[in-house]
């Protein structure tokens, strides 16, 4: 008897895809439908993403479509290690790999630092697919529960200390945080980090929402002295 493997089977469906089906046949059914389930941004596509594709399109109508390089193309990572240093983030192209999105990069990142049967510290609420992403590498989520009193915010050294075990392999952080909101002070990510360093563990640090802190300069990990050696 044929069956699918212990990892696809584990896996839960995406939470926030779940009532798609449902919301599609109603849209179908000429019902407006408001979505509140996934981050889709409501803006236009910039006019020089459009003309960059177009131009590749035009350029290569006379040549093969070739495979790139498995890291990304040099142009496009030279230019984000210059987007970074304008950030304060001091790294090279050879310091950047490209992939088709963070959910991908996340899951490499899994993949490269734990084992199967690991552990990462993901402070909660997190975002749903972090659970997915750690079921494919066949790692287990030690969750460390945010205070609502606090706004979800820094929960403090003591509450790693207290989800650490011998099978723990890092610490997965968003800050900006999806889905709270909360941003973490530099002071907070250097005790982290100072804390990961010490437990010879990974800090590996979601910084999608970065741009999206309005009220301050946003900070990276990677802005803190010797950081690549951990984060």
């Amino acid at each position: 008897m044929t069956k699918f493997s212990d990892r696809v089977t584990h896996m839960q469906s995406s939470p926030i895809r779940r009532l798609t089906p449902f919301a599609l046949k109603a849209q179908a059914e000429g019902v407006k439908v408001l979505y509140a389930n996934i981050g889709q941004p409501d803006i236009l596509t910039p006019p020089a993403f459009a003309e960059g594709v177009h131009a590749y399109l035009d350029s290569s109508r006379s040549k093969p479509v070739a495979y790139g390089p498995s890291e990304g193309l040099l142009p496009f990572r030279t230019a984000y290690a210059t987007y970074s240093k304008r950030h304060g983030v001091d790294i090279s192209e050879k310091d950047v790999f490209i992939t088709f999105g963070a959910s991908e990069a996340l899951l490499f990142v899994l993949l490269a630092v734990c084992n199967p049967g690991d552990e990462v510290i993901i402070p909660e609420p997190f975002y749903t697919n972090y659970r997915t992403f750690c079921d494919m590498a066949g790692v287990k989520v030690v969750p460390v529960t945010l205070d609502w009193d606090t706004a979800f915010g820094y929960p403090g050294i003591t509450a790693f200390e207290r989800a650490i075990t011998p099978r723990t392999r890092a610490i997965l952080n968003c800050s900006p945080n999806n889905p709270t909101g909360s941003v973490y002070t530099p002071g907070e990510l250097q005790e982290l980090l100072d804390f990961c360093r010490a437990k010879g563990i990974f800090l590996i640090s979601d910084e999608v929402y970065r741009e999206f802190v309005y009220e301050s300069e946003p900070f990276s990990v990677l802005q803190l002295p010797n950081s690549d050696r951990n984060a």
